[in-house]
């Protein structure tokens, strides 16, 4: 009775140098993703709500009474591509939390605070992702004009390599 010779059958060290590589690519993957989860939930309360909040579509909050929903668009050219991203922030005019999310070619959630009545104080952060993979994160302060509806605001941020900074104007 013989025994067979593992070591030398045909196939089996290509399927192996395979396997391998498979698995680090999912090792990688999920290095990056904790890597962006943590970034975007590290100052959380609640860390686990956080991240399952980040990963399924969270519903929207029905805005209190009194509150407006300011919406506006940052496009440019990055890479040799023309990108855009929708911000949409919701505030209640009487002052108190901001809470918003940006969507288009990164995605993720906006907090701060604003001051209340025309030409209070709004500032705050945005954490995400853009292409699933790379970190974005941003701040931004600025003021609300409630009679002409508008929110004017300077903001810096940073993906995929890129930063930059500049003004833009939502409206409500």
């Amino acid at each position: 009775m013989s025994t067979p010779n593992l070591l030398g059958q045909r196939g089996s060290s290509l399927f192996g140098i395979l396997f391998v590589i498979i698995l680090i690519i999912v090792l990688i993957f999920m290095f990056d993703m904790g890597f962006i989860l943590f970034g975007a939930c590290g100052n959380s309360d609640d860390m686990l709500g956080c991240i399952v909040g980040m990963l399924t579509e969270p519903e929207e909050e029905p805005a209190s009474e009194g509150s407006v929903t300011a919406t506006g668009v940052i496009s440019g050219e990055y890479g040799g591509e023309v990108r855009s991203v929708t911000v949409n922030m919701t505030f209640p005019l009487e002052g108190g939390a901001v809470t918003g999310n940006f969507s288009g070619d990164c995605d993720g959630t906006i907090k701060g605070t604003f001051a209340g009545g025309s030409g209070g104080a709004i500032s705050g952060s945005g954490k995400g992702s853009c292409a699933f993979v790379m970190p974005a994160s941003g701040s931004f302060s600025g003021s609300v004009n409630t009679s002409a509806k508008t929110v004017p605001i300077h903001g810096s941020g940073s993906a995929a390599g890129f930063s930059g900074e500049g003004d833009m104007t939502l409206s409500y």
